[in-house]
């Protein structure tokens, strides 16, 4: 099941703060912190039953007035629900809006202004087949790096329109592999294992 409760870390005297409760229940969702410091809540299971209950509207923590607003203008099964529910790969892009790389390949822009919207963008499926247990990271302002399968492509998110770009193919699948950004802007991609076990 997920839940509602929400709490802030305070690293300088190591305590937790109540920041209290979304509309919905959560349980493995997305957080994008955005320009001014707000924060974007997306996805997330809401309860594991038959068919599985899908939190399919993202919601704006304010750290200004520490308090919660419900996006109902941007409620999207396709963007962060269905096969996107655990975890959507989601950024802060340099439009000021979070673009959304969902694991069936779709893509997404999400205004977070007001009651919010969400947008498609580029083709049906553009970036091909993923899913939740391989890494997508940013690895520069505006460009991410996304395993799809053992396909590996990038993604420019610095105009209007995605631009996507094949960068090779890994030598063996890494499921649930970690990407790390060095400091070179490199990306290192460790572990994961060739077979779901």
């Amino acid at each position: 099941h997920g839940t509602k409760d929400v709490n802030t870390f305070n690293f300088q005297n190591n305590s937790l703060i109540a920041a209290g409760k979304m509309a919905f229940e959560r349980w493995y969702p997305t957080i994008v912190t955005m320009g001014r410091g707000d924060m974007v809540v997306m996805g997330g299971l809401m309860e594991e039953a038959q068919p599985l209950v899908l939190a399919e509207t993202p919601e704006v923590f304010s750290i200004a007035s520490r308090s919660w607003r419900t996006l109902s203008g941007a409620r999207s099964l396709e963007a962060y629900g269905a096969a996107n529910w655990y975890y959507p790969r989601a950024w802060l892009a340099p439009n000021g809006q979070v673009f959304i790389l969902a694991h069936n390949g779709n893509m997404f822009y999400l205004d977070p202004s007001a009651s919010g919207m969400v947008q498609r963008v580029g083709a049906e499926q553009a970036a091909g087949w993923s899913a939740d247990y391989f890494p997508s990271v940013m690895y520069q302002p505006g460009k991410i790096l996304s395993v799809r399968a053992n396909n590996v492509l990038t993604v420019d998110i610095n105009s209007p329109t995605p631009t996507l770009r094949q960068t090779g193919s890994l030598n063996q699948m890494r499921i649930l592999a970690n990407a790390s950004v060095l400091a070179n802007g490199q990306v290192a991609l460790t572990g994961g294992s060739a077979l779901w076990n």
